[in-house]
């Protein structure tokens, strides 16, 4: 009788160790998800240092200023779809996009509104930022235009 009660024992302790390893193993799930999913609703920082414009976050990329052959202000965002990335939560969209009279590019904008700041480099890839509001935007539409030559 002994013997019974100790294989019970036994395996009820080798339960309650799975399920402690089970529940931990999904609360560093979750957490990992909460993590990654609030990094990639994070507003891009776009930024010009040492010549050349950073733009943090996921997606990010540095670009020297001399690799941008041309810099516009547009009014308007183009059609198309998301390939990769982030789209339309909150105004946020980066990563990226194949966009109708573009094709594929990078999208970082941080509200649905206009301005967008439309950079084409000189290897011809398409890169579209704007920031908070409007006035924001033309600040850095204006410092960007005096880098590039």
């Amino acid at each position: 009788m002994n013997a019974i009660n100790s294989n019970e024992q036994h395996s009820s302790e080798k339960a309650n160790r799975i399920a402690k390893i089970l529940i931990g193993l999904g609360i560093l799930a979750s957490v990992c998800f909460i993590g990654s999913f609030y990094f990639m609703l994070r507003a891009p920082k776009i930024v010009i240092q040492e010549n050349a414009l950073f733009i943090s976050g996921m997606y990010g990329q540095t670009i020297p200023l001399n690799d941008i052959r041309s810099v516009q202000l547009e009014e308007s965002f183009p059609p198309g779809i998301r390939t990769n990335g982030v789209g339309g939560i909150g105004g946020i969209r980066k990563g990226h996009f194949n966009l109708k009279g573009i094709g594929p590019c990078m999208v970082y904008t941080r509200t649905t509104e206009a301005p967008f700041i439309y950079l084409t480099k000189t290897d011809g890839k398409v890169t579209i930022i704007n920031q908070s509001n409007s006035g924001e935007t033309e600040e850095l539409y204006r410092k960007l235009k005096t880098h590039i030559k």
